[in-house]
């Protein structure tokens, strides 16, 4: 004996099929959307410049110099942009690099300052070094790096290479 569905289960099943093919596609397009934001998160992790090392919000978004290339005996500007999500009084910023081959810092500076809400930029002027074997001083490359510190807690740091070339 053959039994003959009506309309209305026809309909239900049609009906309950498409709803499959929804939730399917639904999940498919939850998936794929999870990936790329586990990818994005992974791939991207600097993507906010404000993003913070620490609690305090405070994060350096750039350090700079005016040149890449100096020779010995030249001016060098560094600048130190720093962001901070409050008005912070009393904190420190450092500069030093330029290791000699005696393990000395030839730059060494330091500057307290009290930082407003949003973007504080702070300059440090200075002379490249003259090589020689008595500074301990040669041409090549030498890094720089930039601290903040407060309560003598290091909270950001970030550095940059310079050059040092010959006449």
């Amino acid at each position: 004996m053959k039994l003959k569905m009506g309309r209305f289960q026809k309909n239900c099943i049609v009906v309950s099929e498409k709803i499959k093919q929804i939730i399917v596609i639904i999940l498919l397009v939850i998936a794929i959307l999870s990936g790329l934001m586990v990818g994005f998160n992974i791939t991207n992790k600097n993507v906010d410049l404000y993003e913070a090392n620490d609690s305090t919000g405070i994060k350096i978004i750039s350090l700079s110099t005016d040149k890449e290339d100096y020779h010995e005996g030249d001016s060098i500007e560094i600048e130190v942009l720093v962001y901070s999500p409050v008005d912070i009084e009393n904190t420190k910023v450092t500069v030093s690099g330029i290791t000699n081959s005696f393990g000395h810092d030839y730059l060494s500076e330091e500057k307290t300052v009290n930082f407003t809400s949003g973007e504080n930029k702070i300059t440090f002027p200075s002379h490249m070094p003259y090589c020689s074997s008595c500074t301990g001083i040669s041409y090549g490359t030498y890094k720089i790096t930039a601290n903040v510190i407060q309560e003598d807690k290091t909270i950001t740091t970030d550095s940059k290479n310079i050059k040092i070339e010959e006449t």
